[in-house]
């Protein structure tokens, strides 16, 4: 590889960081995270643990269940709910995602039906959100939701579905075009600093999800 092309994906790669800029959700203790944006949950911990989440601005799909004691025959049992995915998009303020506390094995079945969460901003005011649920057979124990969640993904009927950028090994067209062309800007450069400055203008002016999407293609296409 030219190492002009090798400081191209390392500045996008690294330069990505502070593009996307993060901000965290919040979670009901009884509220478990499972996956974030196609990875395991526990990666995007704040140091607090696993109840406050680093997410980027932007869209962003996290599964989770809810576990917590309910009453049923005058004795606590563990209620575990199905899992839940949620799409939203997220701005620079701290979000926070709730639902009502379950009392009865009753709630928790009604609950289960007709699930009511409630995401907010550190203002109070109502985040727009997607939710479905996971589904499937089996044992519940031994389910791989890494690959569930690929497939809920590339269902055309999933209302909380994103482009899922782990299961695909090539950037969407348009999505390159855009970067290797520097959108409406000159073809015909002559220089790497030119090249350069192209190339990081059209990447900043991309969506967090294509920006994603434009680094795995890059990593897999490195030249030798």
């Amino acid at each position: 590889m030219k190492p002009l092309y090798k400081f191209v994906v390392a500045s996008l790669l690294f330069g990505a960081m502070s593009v996307n800029a993060e901000t965290t959700i919040s979670l009901q203790s009884e509220i478990q995270p499972l996956i974030l944006n196609s990875a395991d949950a526990e990666d995007a911990s704040a140091e607090s643990g696993n109840n406050l989440l680093l997410i980027e601005e932007g869209t962003n799909q996290l599964l989770f269940k809810v576990g917590q004691l309910v009453s049923e025959d005058a004795k606590h049992r563990k209620y575990n709910s199905p899992a839940f995915i949620i799409r939203f998009e997220a701005s620079d303020r701290p979000l926070e995602l709730s639902y009502p506390k379950l009392r009865t094995i009753a709630d928790a079945k009604a609950f289960e039906r007709s699930p009511s969460f409630t995401l907010v901003n550190d203002a109070n005011r109502s985040v727009d959100f997607s939710i479905d649920k996971l589904t499937a057979g089996g044992l519940q124990n031994l389910r791989d939701y890494q690959n569930e969640l690929v497939a809920y993904n590339q269902r055309a009927d999933a209302i909380a579905a994103v482009s899922s950028v782990s299961t695909t090994s090539t950037v969407s067209t348009s999505t390159a075009n855009k970067v290797a062309s520097g959108e409406s800007q000159p073809m015909s450069v002559t220089n790497s600093s030119s090249r350069m400055n192209i190339l990081q203008g059209s990447f900043s002016q991309l969506s967090a999800q294509e920006q994603q999407e434009f680094m795995l293609w890059a990593m897999k296409n490195l030249k030798d």
